[in-house]
């Protein structure tokens, strides 16, 4: 506070002199350009812009003053800049010129994040309470059972790839981002079939997969059938017989009569080969 004081007085006592020296000058281009000059030095910005207007009204053809005031020669012309940004259709925004369908995707994208963070926030809530069985853990329980937000997709998709996370909010994970669905939704579900240490977890996933008949899980499982895993190639074989969809027949085909071992069948054989 103390530096501001100073700076006010010392920008004060400069006016003061600005204002007995400014009626004694000559009514010219040099002139109205030095007092300019002394203005900048002073940080009277105002009193220089208006001694800058002075010389380009006086000598149109000062390059410098033009420059100062924010001008540019465009085509043989003198334009400031800001009217020239603004007839391309420019605006100003955060110090920089943009065009307003940028802005308003960065502001739509800033928008989206802080929801996203929030909702983070209450689906970590939730899971607490219900995870330590805290008072409210049903409402908890009813109100993640009920996400609708597009946003909380991949947040979702985080948590079900947590070792640790419990086999109840697991279902409940799978069961929302089934629901949501999407690109991310369906890589989570993918993953888990193919990760996941929970049988019941891989199936609920499969299956679902299955209702979708996921191309993505199907050219996932397919580039597993060249896995040098065995039992990798197992369960990617069992895993594109569930969804059964006719694009896997021909890379099965090659598969079993790989060096490899394939075991393909209708039954719960979501651990074959391991």
């Amino acid at each position: 506070e103390a530096k501001q004081v100073v700076r006010v007085n010392l920008k004060s006592a400069a006016l003061k002199e600005y204002e007995k020296v400014v009626a004694t000058i000559e009514n010219s281009a040099e002139a109205h350009w030095q007092m300019a000059q002394r203005c900048a030095l002073a940080e009277l910005w105002p009193q220089r812009d208006d001694h800058l207007q002075q010389v380009i009204r006086l000598d149109p053809g000062h390059e410098l003053a033009r420059q100062k005031l924010g001008y540019v020669r465009i085509d043989g012309q003198w334009q400031q800049t800001d009217v020239w940004m603004r007839k391309q259709g420019y605006v100003k925004h955060k110090k920089r010129w943009r065009l307003p369908q940028e802005i308003a995707a960065e502001l739509t994208a800033e928008k989206r994040l802080k929801e996203s963070v929030e909702l983070k926030t209450q689906i970590q809530r939730w899971r607490t309470a219900i995870t330590k069985g805290r008072v409210g853990s049903s409402d908890a329980m009813r109100a993640l059972k009920g996400i609708e937000n597009q946003l909380a997709t991949p947040i979702l998709a985080e948590l079900l790839a947590k070792k640790s996370e419990p086999r109840i909010l697991k279902l409940v994970y799978v069961d929302v981002l089934s629901k949501l669905g999407g690109g991310v939704a369906e890589q989570a579900l993918v993953e888990r079939v193919m990760n996941d240490a929970d049988e019941r977890i891989q199936e609920v996933c499969l299956e679902q997969l299955r209702d979708w008949k996921s191309r993505r899980a199907i050219v996932f499982f397919v580039s597993k059938l060249n896995s040098s895993n065995n039992a990798e190639i197992n369960l990617a074989g069992y895993a594109l017989g569930q969804i059964g969809h006719g694009d896997a027949i021909v890379p099965l085909i090659d598969a079993l009569t790989s060096k490899h071992k394939l075991q393909i069948g209708s039954g719960n054989q979501i651990n074959a080969g391991f």
